[in-house]
């Protein structure tokens, strides 16, 4: 877009709103792995990044121009914790619990995949021909409980939709098998 038609403050904002280089997101994951090592050490560390995206929040002054910041979320596992951490230019300048779940990653629910199909009980729903999995996000029982991943297996039937056959919790900061409700114990739901 030409710059000939945007307003001068249009032009001051265009730096702030730019999309998030890969230089300046690496740069800023590794700050938040930096900040999580330095207490535990790197060693025990088992994090997981979701999202790093610019962040612009409105500024307290009417005209004046926000601060470009870049917000990464992070799981972590081992301290069953979900992260936000906001940045100004590669520094930490703040850390926050999220108080919800946020979306699973994709390689999170390939490994939660993993985990239910390696239990006894998951192999044997799965020995029913064309079962298949979807994803739904479980209640947790407690703030401790650490990352739940849901899945639901279901086969495809004639003359009817689908045929629920289980529901999986895995909970991917044990790496284990939380809950398995057979949907013929369940009376069908």
């Amino acid at each position: 877009m030409s710059q000939d038609y945007m307003s001068k403050a249009t032009l001051r904002l265009k730096r702030v709103a730019a999309p998030l280089r890969k230089a300046e997101q690496r740069r800023a994951v590794k700050a938040v792995v930096r900040s999580l090592a330095e207490p535990a050490g790197e060693e025990g560390l088992r994090l997981r990044v979701l999202w790093a995206e610019v962040r612009i929040d409105k500024p307290a002054k009417p005209r004046a121009l926000p601060a470009r910041l870049v917000s990464v979320a992070v799981v972590d596992y081992g301290h069953r914790q979900n992260l936000e951490f906001l940045l100004d230019g590669g520094r930490v300048v703040q850390r926050r619990e999220l108080p919800y779940q946020p979306p699973f990653h994709r390689e999170e629910v390939e490994e939660a995949v993993d985990i239910a199909q390696r239990d006894e009980r998951v192999r044997r729903v799965l020995k029913k021909g064309g079962a298949f999995d979807s994803v739904f996000s479980p209640e947790a029982e407690t703030a401790t409980s650490g990352r739940l991943v849901g899945l639901r297996y279901a086969v495809s039937r004639k003359r009817r939709a689908f045929e629920p056959l289980a529901r999986v919790v895995v909970n991917l900061s044990e790496g284990s098998v939380g809950a398995f409700y057979e949907s013929s114990t369940e009376g069908g739901r």
